[in-house]
C-alpha cells in the first residue's frame, strides 16, 4: 500500500513538473562554458576579447549601445538575429558580429573612431550612418526596406562586399561626403524609386564593382565605377 501511494505521489510530482519542463526555452547564447538564457544577458556579461556565441534564432527587442572599451565577437553560429526594430550604436571599441544567418534590426550608427564587422545577410528597416573616422564592413548583401541607405561622413569607411538594394525611401541608396570611403563590390540598386543612387561631396570616394548604379549628384566627387 505504501509502495503504491508511493508511486502516485512521484507520479503527480512528474505530472507537475512536465509544463516547466516542457516549455522551458533553450538558452540563447554561450559564452565559454556559460549559457545565457538571452543575447542580452550574454553581451551584458561579455568581457573584451571574449565571443558570444548564438545556440539558436534570436528575436528580442533590445537596442544597444557599445562604448571604447567594448571589443568581443558575437559569433551568430548560422543563427538568425532580429532586433524586432530596435538598433545598434557602436560608439568606440571594436564590435565583430560573424557566420550569421540573417540580421534584422531597424539602423546602425557607427561613430567616434569604432568599427562595426558584420558577416551576414542585412535586413535594415532605416539606414547606417557611419561617421567621425569610423568603419562599417559587411560580408554579404544589404536589404534597406524603407530609408535612406548608408551615410558615410567625415572621413570615414564602409565596405559592403555584397549588394546594396533599397525598396523603398525618399532618399539616396549611398550618402559619402567630406573624405570618406565607400566600397561596394557588387550593385547598389534602387527599386521603384526613379532619384535613388549615389551621392557624394567634398572630396569623397566611391567604388562599385558591379554593374547597376545611378549618379544622383556628384559635385568635388573622386568615384570608380567598373
Amino acid at each position: 500500500m505504501r509502495k503504491a501511494l508511493l508511486g502516485i505521489a512521484l507520479a503527480a510530482i512528474v505530472m507537475l513538473l512536465l509544463p516547466t519542463m516542457a516549455f522551458a526555452a533553450d538558452p540563447a547564447a554561450r559564452i565559454g562554458s556559460t549559457d545565457y538564457d538571452t543575447l542580452f544577458d550574454a553581451i551584458i556579461a561579455v568581457q573584451p576579447g571574449e565571443t558570444i556565441v548564438l545556440l539558436r534564432d534570436v528575436a528580442e527587442a533590445e537596442s544597444f549601445t557599445f562604448g571604447v572599451a567594448d571589443d568581443f565577437t558575437i559569433d551568430m553560429n548560422g543563427y538568425d538575429w532580429d532586433l524586432l526594430g530596435e538598433h545598434l550604436i557602436v560608439q568606440g571599441g571594436h564590435l565583430v558580429i560573424d557566420n550569421g544567418g540573417t540580421l534584422v534590426l531597424d539602423f546602425i550608427d557607427v561613430g567616434s573612431g569604432g568599427t562595426l564587422e558584420i558577416t551576414a545577410e542585412c535586413l535594415w528597416e532605416a539606414y547606417i550612418d557611419v561617421f567621425d573616422s569610423s568603419t562599417f564592413i559587411l560580408h554579404g548583401d544589404l536589404v534597406v526596406t524603407d530609408g535612406d541607405g548608408i551615410h558615410a561622413r567625415y572621413s570615414s569607411t564602409v565596405e559592403i562586399y555584397g549588394n546594396v538594394t533599397i525598396t523603398r525611401g525618399e532618399y539616396t541608396v549611398i550618402s559619402a561626403f567630406t573624405g570618406s570611403t565607400v566600397y561596394v563590390s557588387g550593385n547598389v540598386i534602387g527599386e521603384g524609386q526613379e532619384d535613388l543612387g549615389v551621392e557624394c561631396s567634398g572630396g569623397a570616394e566611391v567604388t562599385i564593382d558591379g554593374e547597376d548604379f545611378l549618379i544622383l549628384r556628384a559635385d568635388d566627387i573622386y568615384a570608380v565605377f567598373a
